[in-house]
């Protein structure tokens, strides 16, 4: 298997994700936002095989460094991950959505986010992104 230098951005054949190859190690990269406050070029990416992508050991994903969104006027978040309360700009997650039907109407103001944008607004255990 070919060693790739610290910094090599790779990806499979198949593979919809993109990683960094850091420490020998990949590193899968979130999202373009990142990519550039890495440093890093889509002009620089390595395809590889799948197989041999498979063979680079995996480790951690690197952080988002999307800012967080302003929740100001939110009062219910969606994501793939649930719904969520804003409570004191943080989220909190509604067990039972159903619960914030009042009248048989749903809540007014509910935001649409990606789970990816909420990271570091969870009031309990973030999901797993």
């Amino acid at each position: 298997m070919e060693k790739y230098d610290d910094g090599t951005l790779v990806t499979g054949r198949s593979s919809h994700e993109v990683y960094v190859i850091q420490g020998g190690k990949r590193r899968w990269v979130p999202d373009s936002w990142t990519m550039a406050n890495e440093g890093l070029s889509p002009a620089d990416l390595v395809i590889l095989e799948d197989e041999d992508l498979g063979e680079i050991a995996g480790d951690r994903p690197l952080e988002s460094a999307v800012p967080l969104p302003n929740l100001e006027g939110c009062s219910v978040v969606e994501t793939e991950d649930g719904v969520f309360e804003v409570k004191d700009g943080k989220l909190l997650k509604v067990l039972d959505p159903r619960a914030l039907i009042v009248n048989f109407r749903p809540p007014e103001g509910v935001t649409f986010l990606p789970a990816s944008l909420c990271r570091g607004l969870y009031q309990n255990q973030p999901p797993e992104v």
